[in-house]
């Protein structure tokens, strides 16, 4: 639960989630899930890890009840979603 809290506080806590519509939050050991409301991308479920190396692993994907579609996987460290990384990001993207 104290991993999941942390990983709520380092997006933003209420404001991402006020942001994304993101709800059905569920701490899961080093797991933090919520349910995504519709978007672009179709996907309905977010998974963030945390893993041992100190990044997170995001994993979204769209969930039907019966089967699992499509996982996109993204591990990135904690200190490049700082604002001035995040640009840098964007551009080498």
């Amino acid at each position: 639960m104290e991993i999941a809290n942390t990983i709520l506080d380092q997006l933003g806590g209420n404001k991402f989630l006020a942001m994304t519509g993101a709800n059905h939050l569920l701490a899961d050991g080093n797991t933090l899930r919520m349910t995504l409301p519709k978007n672009n991308s179709r996907a309905n479920r977010l998974y963030i890890t945390l893993d041992p190396d100190d990044t997170y692993t995001m994993r979204f994907f769209r969930f039907t009840p019966g089967r699992l579609n499509g996982t996109k996987c993204r591990k990135r460290e904690w200190r490049s979603c700082l604002p001035q990384e995040r640009q840098k990001a964007r551009r080498r993207e």
